[in-house]
């Protein structure tokens, strides 16, 4: 499968992802790719794939926002003497604290202005100048 055609790939399946574990294997995928774009050298690649991953944390974002506002998710301590032992955390539901504050970050900002967050990065790596962590 040629690049573009795994990027075609990955753009559908996030603009159809509805639900968190929609979205966390794309996330792994996308990292697994970063790793081997590293391994042979490949900036352009390496730029691509955290591209992807903006738009990917982005979108997992939009969906625990959209979760938390359905009333999915139980916020804050659990207390014991909670009927609601239905809901669970994003926690349970496999989105560490660190990811879900970058996504919910994400899907904050306006898209024109993460739009341009990402060209820079993609431009960063490209140069050879970025250091890849996180651009929030």
């Amino acid at each position: 499968m040629t690049t573009l055609a795994q990027y075609e790939r990955v753009r559908a399946a996030l603009a159809e992802a509805a639900r968190i574990d929609q979205v966390l294997p794309i996330l792994d995928e996308i990292e697994h790719v970063k790793l081997y774009a590293r391994q042979i050298a490949d900036r352009e690649l390496l730029a691509d794939a955290s591209v992807y991953q903006m738009k990917a944390e982005r979108r997992l974002g939009e969906v625990i926002a959209a979760a938390k506002e359905a009333g999915h998710f139980k916020q804050g301590k659990r207390k014991k003497s909670d009927p609601e032992l239905s809901r669970v955390t994003l926690e349970e539901a496999g989105v560490d604290r660190k990811l879900s504050q970058r996504a919910q970050r994400a899907a904050s900002i306006s898209e024109r202005a993460y739009d341009a967050m990402m060209e820079r990065r993609r431009q960063g790596i490209l140069a050879g100048a970025a250091i890849v962590i996180d651009p929030l």
